[in-house]
């Protein structure tokens, strides 16, 4: 029998959905704040005002999305290029991650603080986007070219971890419940076209560099680039209105209570088993990067073609799978997404034909935006919206110490085999055993089917959720964990 997932409450009363709580998360209109006017103007209409609101997050995150792949997912390429090996580059790609989740556990400090999700939110943008341009100070500073980078990545985590528990709980404020699916639907489309075209454009730029000997120009044009959409999509954050209802009350973080409520929950063993899909997944994903130009040489062109593959199969395939959780529900779709993941690592092992890895990309798309989507819909069901944001901050930091636990162990696999292909080629086989074999944690796992009313918000998250592997790894085009963009 099926119970209802059990999140962790580390103080009842204050993670309770409260009756005025439950009203307020069911309004069907955005009430936004109160806006400054001359004596002979009129208030917007709320009809105006939504509108406006809809425009600015759907321009946030084609922005956010245009960061992400002309920036972010060229962070190794960028590491490889600055002359250090296979293991410093999955290292710099993903410790920095950890120190930036754990940063952003101030994120329910600093939102009582201002007294505003928006504002937070905000700050989190501008953070990030100056976090681009201080990486281009690896380039100018060779002899400091590791400590810049690991400063600016961990800067750039901070800055996207912060955000997102934030933006999720405001969001949900802004956009009145029986316009939600439709708009998320519409505006995921925007999202992963900005994704596809800023990492089609950087790959192709790297290409033209390349060949004329310019690489360093060009990786400083696209982080500048990633830069500058940054910072517009803080102008867009900013221009959002900030419902009263959503005005932040302040969430206390209380670590005991929360990893007490995981591991005395329903929801413990279904944590456990994400925790150990993103070691698994991390013990090979942030190598894949130095075996692709390393070991086999491709061009940035080849390596644009393979993750852009990717990104098309995970675009067509999230709208049939949004469909099949509403027959299935989340738990059914996370066994599909589960299943489909095991092999796509170890699928490298068979050959090196580039048509041959096209086809395990697509299947990668495929499978990752199914386990994607089931992520989200437990999550977004799950969690009063009350005490989301300290929720997802704790689950941020704990995902990401899982991904550079896996970082780590791969990293220190690969040292003492030597960086060579078989090597590599153990790091995925290991990989997909390491999956499979945390399946069973996810049967033991059980939770409540979920509405189909939230299987599309999703889609305002998997921006990053993620690009966030994209920059380390090529089979796991996404992963649940960041903001939702």
């Amino acid at each position: 029998m099926s119970t209802a997932l059990s999140w962790p409450r580390p103080a009842e009363q204050s993670l309770a959905r409260s009756p005025s709580a439950l009203a307020a998360s069911s309004d069907c209109t955005a009430a936004a704040a109160p806006i400054a006017v001359a004596p002979n103007e009129s208030l917007p209409a709320p009809g105006e005002v939504l509108r406006r609101d809809l425009r600015a997050i759907v321009a946030d995150g084609a922005l956010y999305n245009v960061m992400v792949g002309v920036g972010e997912t060229y962070f190794s390429a960028y590491v490889l290029s600055l002359g250090m090996g296979g293991v410093a580059c999955g290292l710099l790609t993903s410790l920095p991650m950890v120190c930036g989740a754990a940063l952003q556990l101030t994120a329910p400090w600093g939102i009582k603080r201002l007294a505003s999700y928006r504002a937070w939110v905000v700050l989190c943008a501008v953070v990030q986007a100056t976090s681009l341009l201080l990486l281009l100070g690896a380039q100018a500073v060779a002899s400091a070219a590791a400590p810049l980078v690991f400063l600016a990545s961990t800067l750039y985590w901070a800055g996207g971890l912060g955000s997102m528990p934030a933006w999720n709980t405001w969001v949900e404020t802004v956009i009145p419940r029986h316009v939600r699916s439709r708009f998320f639907a519409r505006r995921a489309r925007f999202t992963q076209v900005a994704t596809l075209v800023g990492f089609v454009a950087g790959g192709f730029a790297l290409q033209w560099g390349a060949a004329r000997g310019v690489n360093a120009w060009m990786f400083a044009a696209m982080f500048a680039v990633a830069a500058a959409c940054r910072y517009a999509s803080a102008w867009c954050l900013a221009s959002q209105s900030e419902p009263r209802r959503a005005m932040a009350r302040g969430e206390r973080l209380r670590f005991c209570g929360l990893a007490a409520g995981f591991a005395r929950g329903s929801a413990g063993r279904l944590v456990a088993y994400l925790m150990a899909v993103q070691v698994a997944v991390y013990f090979s994903g942030p190598y894949f990067a130095p075996f692709i130009f390393r070991e086999l040489n491709l061009s940035f062109a080849d390596y644009t073609c393979l993750v852009g593959v990717s990104f098309v199969a995970k675009a067509i395939c999230s709208p049939l799978y949004g469909r099949l959780a509403g027959r299935i529900g989340s738990r059914g779709l996370l066994k599909v997404g589960g299943i489909g993941i095991i092999p796509v690592a170890g699928l490298w092992l068979f050959s090196d034909n580039y048509w041959y890895l096209l086809g395990i990309q697509a299947l990668a798309g495929a499978t990752w935006a199914a386990y994607e989507l089931a992520m989200a819909l437990v999550f977004f069901d799950a969690i009063p919206r009350g005490s989301r944001t300290s929720v997802l901050a704790f689950y941020n930091f704990g995902n990401a110490a899982a991904q550079v636990l896996g970082a780590l162990l791969g990293g220190w696999t690969l040292a003492q085999l030597g960086e060579h292909y078989d090597s590599y080629h153990l790091l995925f086989g290991l990989s997909s055993c390491g999956r499979f074999a945390a399946l069973g944690l996810l049967w033991w796992a059980s939770w409540k089917v979920l509405p189909t009313r939230f299987a599309v918000v999703s889609d305002a998250g998997s921006s990053t959720t993620d690009a966030n592997a994209l920059a380390m790894q090529v089979d796991a085009v996404a992963q649940p964990k960041r903001r939702a963009a």
